[in-house]
């Protein structure tokens, strides 16, 4: 009774996680952080963890029992955090956007806007100046899959901006 929903929906995932073998602290963005401070490499954030709980705690009630809804709906279906890993591993974005995207907004709407669609279009001046700066060392960009996929991700909206993207 003491936490928001999204607060909740955040520890099911969390543990769902962790419950069926994946350990967060050695996901992909951890890796990278790891290998960038070895080899001296400086890192920055899109946003701050300050902006992503802002994100969560200003969801309004019905995105919070959204939030809560689809964590739930997850953690009732064991073998799709494998499914979603293994399209990943595999790179089919195709599959990845009808998971991540496609299914998720049809579902949450408003959610998708707020957790996708808002911050991607907060992200995209901040990469177009990392893109731009000539003067820099060369950016690698670090977010989660459901960012890159669909006419929404950063991947169609940086296409759309005259940036050639290509998947390595």
């Amino acid at each position: 009774a003491m936490l928001e929903p999204w607060m909740v929906a955040l520890v099911i995932q969390m543990t769902e996680m962790g419950r069926v073998g994946y350990d967060p602290q050695e996901g992909l963005d951890q890796q990278l952080i790891k290998r960038a401070s070895a080899d001296n490499k400086r890192t920055m954030g899109l946003e701050t963890g300050a902006s992503q709980i802002a994100v969560l705690d200003g969801m309004s009630a019905e995105e919070q029992r959204q939030s809560l809804a689809e964590a739930l709906d997850d953690a009732s279906d064991n073998k799709e955090m494998d499914k979603l890993h293994d399209e990943w591993r595999r790179g089919d974005a195709a599959a990845l956007e009808q998971l991540l995207t496609v299914d998720f907004k049809s579902r949450y709407a408003s959610l998708y806007q707020r957790i996708d669609v808002d911050r991607n279009q907060a992200w995209l001046p901040k990469l177009q100046s990392l893109l731009d700066n000539e003067h820099h060392d060369d950016a690698m960009i670090v977010v989660g899959s459901m960012h890159l996929l669909g006419p929404d991700g950063l991947v169609s909206q940086l296409q759309k901006k005259g940036y050639k993207v290509e998947r390595l």
